[in-house]
This record gives C-alpha cells, structure tokens and sequence, in this order.
C-alpha cells in the first residue's frame, strides 16, 4: 500500500518532467527562423497530439488501479470502530480504538492494550485521539482523563492523568510546541512539559466547547472554540490576541483549518 503510494508519487514527478521538457523544445522552437517553423511544424504538433493521447490513456490506466482495501476484525483489528488514524515517518499507521492501540505495518497488526500487571503498558480506555510527536513518539488521549505515550527507544507507554474538573476527560486534539504538548478537551487545555512532565491546566475558552487546537510557524497556538478563537504563545501560555465570533455565529461554528496566513471557520 505504502509502495503504492510512491510509485503514483514517482509517476506524477515523471510526467511533469516531460512537461518540462516540452515547454523547453517550445522555447527553443520559436527562437528559430519562419522557415525551420514551418519545416517543424508537423513533427511538432505529432508530438503534441501524442503526448496528450498517452496523458489520456495513463489517466484511465491509473484510475483502473485504484481500489479500497477494507480493514476488519477478520483482518486483526480488535474493533471494527475506529476512533483516530495517524502515520509515522516509518509508513506505520496506527489506529486508535475503544479497546486500545494498534500498529498496521501493512500486513499485520501489532496490538497495544492495558496490561494492570504493568504500569508500563498503556492506560485503560478509549483512545480518542493520536499524535506523532518530532521525536516519533506516539501520544494517546485516552477517555477519560489520560494521555499515554508510546516511547519507541525504550519500547514502553508513560501515562499522564490529566487534571480535569469541568471537562468530560475527552481529549480532541493534540500538538507540540518544542518541548511542550498541547492537549484540547471539549472544554479545557492542558500542556505537558517532556522534560520536567509537569502538566499546567489553562483557562483558555472557558464556558465554551473548544472545537480545535493548532499551531503556526511562530510557536503559537491558535485554540478555537465554538465562540471564538484565542491566539496563544505556545511556549508560555499567554493569550496574545482573542477576537469574539459575531452573535450570528455563536454556537454555530464546528469546523476550523488554520493555514499559513488564515483561520478558515465553517458553520453549521
């Protein structure tokens, strides 16, 4: 599946390097007399004609190849429901859910689940989200309240409980900050110190359902909430900048993409 991937990848940088080609052999042809023009004409317009014919033909060729491969119990998953989907750097995919984590190498699973004879193995509970921190550790919200680590070097889960009081313990989304990871519940932020493992709580859209957390380039945070959204430095937890969503859209906002210049918001 993974190869497969490449090799569309691989096709697609083939297909702009002749394109390239072409453009250039048009420069150089208009560079030429009137008369070698017209000599080259036709050779030139069979090309072109040809070219397109192939782009058409590896068109219907690649959209042949494609199909969908379904993934089931029968298959090693522990179950059908899945909560969250992340990849490393190694091409593993790994999925989150109600009974634990697994590890797909495209061939076969490699299942993680609580073990209470081992306190390092990962916390019990549904995993809601992943994340694959620079290091490609993988970090698991585990409902309620806990996020788990899969710490590759040493082959073991480190689990943090999270100090949760209005929060329903479902962990949205999480980030990383240089050494800190972000984590958004419903209604309530959390960072996590990777070098001292302090956990500090932040009062960052209270009394609102936060709907996404997200970084920029800048080392800040934009957290956004179903009322509106709080520009925050990712390294001290301040808020640099808030702005309130119009009445008109209070309550209605639920989708939320942050780009390199815009916050993109959809509404209900």
């Amino acid at each position: 599946m993974i190869m497969g991937l490449y090799l569309i990848h691989y096709k697609i940088k083939l297909q702009l390097g002749i394109l390239l080609q072409m453009l250039l052999a048009f420069i150089r042809f208009y560079g030429k007399s009137i008369k070698t023009r017209r000599t080259h004409y036709k050779k030139w317009l069979i090309f072109v004609v040809g070219w397109l014919f192939c782009q058409a033909s590896y068109a219907l060729q690649l959209k042949s190849q494609l199909h969908f491969s379904h993934l089931t119990s029968k298959e090693g998953l522990t179950q059908n429901s899945i909560t969250s989907i992340a990849q490393d750097k190694q091409g593993f995919i790994w999925f989150g859910n109600q009974s634990g984590l697994q590890k797909f190498d495209g061939y076969s699973f490699q299942t993680f689940q609580h073990n209470p004879l081992d306190k390092h193995s990962i916390a019990s509970g549904v995993v809601s989200s992943i994340f694959i921190d620079k290091d490609q550790n993988i970090w698991a919200g585990i409902f309620p309240n806990k996020v788990s680590v899969y710490l590759k070097q040493q082959d073991r889960f480190k689990t943090y409980t999270l100090p949760a009081i209005n929060s329903d313990g479902f962990i949205k989304k999480i980030t990383q900050i240089d050494h800190y990871i972000w984590l958004a519940s419903i209604h309530e932020v959390y960072r996590i110190n990777t070098r001292t493992h302090l956990i500090n709580k932040f009062d960052i859209a209270t009394n609102s359902q936060i709907l996404d957390i997200s970084k920029d380039n800048n080392h800040n945070l934009w957290i956004t909430s179903n009322r509106a959204s709080y520009y925050v430095n990712g390294l001290t937890g301040q808020v640099i900048s808030s702005f309130t969503f119009p009445a008109i859209y209070k309550d209605k906002i639920n989708a939320v993409l942050s780009t390199a210049n815009n916050l993109w918001l959809g509404d209900k």
